[in-house]
């Protein structure tokens, strides 16, 4: 990975196990990270983890499925940490269930986090990234 000095990078469900590794890499890097995720006590240890070793890093509770959600979020962690640089689309959830034990709820579920998520995301720090001529969206 390359210097991501003076860069901010916002990671969805970065309280968990690959996005907090996401996240503490990030700022290994330099990069200012905004941990996002439903369980803001998760988010809270990933950002005070990375505080304590030396990098830059706030919590922010999203659930990426609610559109009025993301734009709080994201505007907030441009105010919080300067502009928007990288976007890390990492949350995600799984069911392992065959179809025929999957329920339609459980599938909507799926659905709604694996992909209204990415583009309620996407769909706003994009204008944040346009605006400062520079971006990245990792999927």
């Amino acid at each position: 990975m390359k210097d991501l000095s003076g860069k901010t990078a916002i990671v969805t469900g970065g309280g968990g196990g690959i996005g907090g590794a996401t996240s503490r890499r990030f700022a290994a890097e330099g990069a200012q990270v905004a941990v996002f995720d439903m369980n803001l006590a998760a988010a809270t240890q990933v950002a005070n983890d990375i505080c304590a070793n030396g990098g830059k890093a706030a919590a922010f509770l999203c659930d990426i499925t609610q559109r009025s959600q993301v734009d709080a979020a994201i505007a907030a962690a441009e105010t919080q940490l300067g502009p928007i640089d990288i976007l890390v689309n990492n949350a995600g959830i799984t069911r392992d269930k065959s179809l025929l034990k999957m329920s339609y709820q459980e599938w909507a579920q799926v659905i709604d986090i694996n992909l209204n998520g990415v583009f309620n995301c996407t769909k706003t720090v994009v204008p944040y990234m346009v605006e400062n001529k520079y971006g990245r969206i990792i999927c």
